[in-house]
């Protein structure tokens, strides 16, 4: 994808700045990158050094009272990759100029991808009613409690 982006010279020339952010969109791209990059790199590290042990880890398809089943951790980490996904994307699709051959199936797809995210959202507030989420760890302070429901809340 990147490489279709550099041949296209979009980057070189993106459409016309029409608010002051505008200008800050590649350098935000870029720092989305190399942070992900970064993250995905760690995040392989852990898995390389997880499968050199011999623990393993057999989950049920409902939530535990101390941890969660499998289809929570699934549909969490389907809409946090997906919703991380679309953030560069709609970055990039802002930055398509008008007339652009593949700027119509570009938002097409973006939006697609949305979709899909709200519907996984909604799958998950059912599997919610159905699973009760695990409590929270006893070793959080009042505080963090209340931040963690906050937290919760905003997303």
């Amino acid at each position: 994808m990147v490489d279709f982006a550099l041949q296209t010279g979009m980057l070189d020339n993106p459409k016309p700045r029409q608010v002051p952010m505008d200008a800050a969109k590649p350098i935000l791209m870029w720092t989305q990158i190399s942070i992900f990059l970064k993250a995905g790199l760690s995040l392989f590290a852990v898995a390389l050094h997880q499968t050199k042990s011999h623990d393993t880890l057999t989950l049920t398809t409902h939530n535990e009272t101390n941890r969660y089943g499998q289809v929570s951790r699934m549909l969490h980490w389907m809409t946090a990759i997906l919703f991380i996904f679309l953030i560069p994307k709609g970055i990039f699709s802002s930055m398509i100029p008008e007339g652009t051959w593949y700027r119509t199936q570009y938002s097409v797809v973006h939006k697609t991808i949305g979709f899909i995210v709200f519907g996984l959202f909604i799958a998950r507030i059912i599997w919610n009613k159905k699973s009760k989420r695990p409590e929270l760890d006893n070793s959080l302070k009042p505080k963090e409690r209340k931040m963690a429901h906050i937290a919760h809340v905003a997303l």
